[in-house]
């Protein structure tokens, strides 16, 4: 109670007054509304605002898990749905606050309360609570399968540079409700004004709608884009593959692609220095063709290679059927009669050579055709059969192990190449041809794997963000931001708060 000095009246009657009510200083208040703030978080239910958050936080988890920061499309979409959810936490945190104790306020107020200090105290108040939801949002983004496993850009871990944006846009977003909250006089008004501004952070976020140019100076005035900016700088965008175009190419396999065109337009197409810019058509043209008509065939084949200079041991795998030899020996140059009574062909001298149908069989020749053990063929004596060859390798220039010929070596490259130069195929470069092919057998020609990869290079090359740039300058500059935003907030709802007097009511 304040001190009472007693004195008398003229008329000599004691009378009392009472001194200048003497408040306690800023500081001292900072700390009186502040316990009273913490009081009410148990008393009043705002403790609500934890389980809420973590309930939000398990949904956005659940449904941004598989492809943030792994791919261009995921990161965008989970750092848009991170900064929503920040948004939304610092918002509805101190949207009411003011608003519902505006009379007492302005009671407190008339009575010596110091505006700074009520605003300090919610300050310190509001920022135990966004801490409080950013370290329960990033929990449950580590229980649901998120991985933040990977070396931040201002810190030594993502895990602390995300905590730190993330409490950063929920504190910015908390400062802004907070003035619109001793702007307006009720509650209703204040539920009424926040969807408003929710739509307009998100919708001039500046990362997943389409805005024209003209909207750009609205986009550096909300903290969304700041906030945005800064998880996707954070999580490598820039460096990460883009999948949605694979995608959609992937789903149109079966899309026909037709029409009329012209041999030396795919020749200049396919030529070297579109080669240069296209990994694809590099690809292509490096295609070995020679190990591809390399094949393995059989040793010797089936029509006319009887008497190749295979072994005795050979011949029925080289397809010799026996029927197929009763004519060697018989047509040999300088046979000397080995079976011609078969044939009913009389030489002179046989008789001095005394070959009979008997004596073949000393020779090796049945009467069916040749023997696996020796033939006997093109002059051949029966004492020389089992070193005898039905007609030598070097004879037929074939190598004696059996093997192909070598094709020189050509690519792809060099055949078109010879056909776009070549003078006398310029008719059959200038014709016309008409055909269709699907998408799906054009990916199987340079194969999946090639295609999906070079889709993914190409695409991401083309999706990069120079605002997304994983660099301690970019990440620093959307914090400065959002501090600067959040203090700004706080300042103008002291100066709002400083008229609370002037209200009619």
């Amino acid at each position: 109670m304040p001190d009472q000095k007693k004195t008398r009246s003229v008329s000599g009657k004691p009378r009392e007054f009472r001194r200048k009510t003497r408040y306690s200083g800023r500081g001292k208040q900072v700390w009186i509304y502040l316990g009273k703030f913490l009081r009410m978080l148990i008393y009043q239910n705002d403790w609500k605002v934890f389980p809420i958050s973590a309930l939000i936080a398990g949904l956005l988890a659940y449904v941004i898990r598989t492809d943030f920061m792994r791919t261009m499309e995921g990161t965008l979409k989970g750092a848009f749905a991170i900064t929503c959810v920040a948004l939304w936490n610092g918002c509805f945190n101190s949207i009411q606050v003011i608003c519902r104790e505006r009379d007492i306020v302005k009671r407190e107020h008339r009575a010596g309360m110091h505006i700074t200090s009520y605003v300090i105290a919610h300050m310190i108040y509001e920022g135990l609570l966004c801490l409080g939801q950013t370290a329960l949002t990033l929990y449950v983004f580590n229980a649901v399968g998120i991985d933040f496993g990977s070396k931040g850009i201002m810190t030594r871990s993502l895990w602390l540079d995300l905590a730190i944006t993330i409490f950063l846009i929920t504190f910015a977003a908390d400062m802004l409700a907070l003035l619109i909250s001793s702007i307006v006089r009720t509650t209703t008004s204040a539920m009424t004004v926040m969807p408003f501004v929710l739509i307009f952070q998100l919708v001039f976020s500046g990362g997943i709608f389409s805005l024209p140019a003209w909207t750009r100076p609205l986009t550096n005035i909300t903290l969304s884009n700041p906030g945005l900016t800064c998880i996707c700088a954070q999580s490598n965008y820039n460096s990460l593959p883009m999948a949605s175009a694979w995608n959609a190419l992937r789903g149109m396999r079966d899309t026909e692609i037709g029409g009329t065109f012209r041999l030396e337009d795919v020749l200049k197409y396919a030529d070297e220095e579109n080669a240069q810019n296209s990994e694809l058509i590099r690809e292509l043209r490096d295609v070995d063709l020679s190990k591809i008509l390399q094949g393995d065939r059989v040793d010797m084949e089936t029509a006319g290679t009887e008497a190749a200079g295979v072994e005795a041991s050979g011949v029925e795998a080289a397809g010799v059927e026996t029927a197929g030899t009763e004519a060697v020996g018989v047509e040999a140059a300088g046979n000397e009669a080995a079976g011609n009574e078969a044939a009913g062909i009389e030489t002179a001298g046989t008789e001095a050579v005394g070959v009979e149908a008997a004596g073949n069989e000393a020779a090796g020749i049945e009467a069916a055709g040749v023997e696996a053990s020796g033939v006997a063929a093109a002059g051949v004596d029966a004492g020389n059969a089992p070193e005898g060859r039905i007609k030598s390798a070097e004879e037929e220039n074939l190598p004696q192990d059996g093997t192909n010929h070598e094709i020189p070596q050509i690519t792809v490259g060099q055949v078109l190449d010879a056909l776009a130069q070549d003078p006398t195929l310029e008719e059959l470069r200038s014709r016309e041809f008409t055909g269709s092919v699907t998408i799906g057998e054009i990916i199987d020609v340079f194969g999946e794997k090639e295609v999906k990869k070079s889709v993914a290079e190409r695409s991401s090359q083309a999706g990069k963000n120079g605002e997304y740039e994983s660099t301690r300058e970019n990440v620093l500059g959307c914090w400065m931001t959002l501090i600067f935003y959040a203090l700004m907030y706080a300042v103008l709802a002291i100066v709002s708060l400083e008229f609370v007097d002037k209200d009619k009511r």
